[in-house]
């Protein structure tokens, strides 16, 4: 009977052994999968911060754009308010009126249709403006998801890494 016990001990060391062997295996492979995770959040950190630094440069370029669509646009204004004047004294020359007139109504029509444009453009590129802005805080709201993930990461690693 005393062997019996003695065998029965035996099988269940092995069990026992291998199981042990088995959760090894298994932490093994966790350990793996949460480097794997790790890897890719901070390639993921990386490629966002990549595309918050060119959201700012194509806002920069956007904004610089705006800004000389805007000077473009006063000084559309400005010609136009001349053709007027020039419209105005070709009224008192009475040998050229007809003449000058013409000229000065194609200029005034052709100015305030680049003007229309124009104001078009800025207000298009404007809406572009506020939508890079939105992509740029929806990229930073993730940027800032992706910190705090990694933050959990180097948590888990710590303890992980004390166990």
């Amino acid at each position: 009977m005393e062997g019996d016990n003695g065998d029965g001990f035996a099988v269940v060391a092995d069990e026992v052994k291998q199981l042990a062997e088995e959760t090894k295996d298994s932490a093994n492979d966790i350990e793996d999968v949460v480097e794997d995770v790790i890897g890719q959040t901070q390639e993921a950190v990386s490629n966002i911060q990549l595309m918050e630094k060119q959201l700012e440069a194509g806002s920069e370029t956007i904004e610089d754009t705006l800004s000389s669509l805007t000077e473009i646009a006063d000084i559309t204004e400005e010609t136009s308010v001349g053709v007027e004047e020039i419209q105005s004294a070709a009224e008192k020359q009475a040998d050229t009126a007809l003449e000058v007139t013409q000229m000065s109504d194609n200029v005034r029509d052709e100015s305030e249709t680049v003007a229309e444009e124009v104001t078009e453009i800025a207000s298009l590129v404007e809406e572009q403006s506020v939508g890079i802005d939105n992509l740029s805080q929806n990229i930073e709201d993730l940027a800032e998801m992706a910190n705090k993930l990694q933050g959990q990461v180097d948590t888990f690693e710590t303890s992980k890494t004390e166990e």
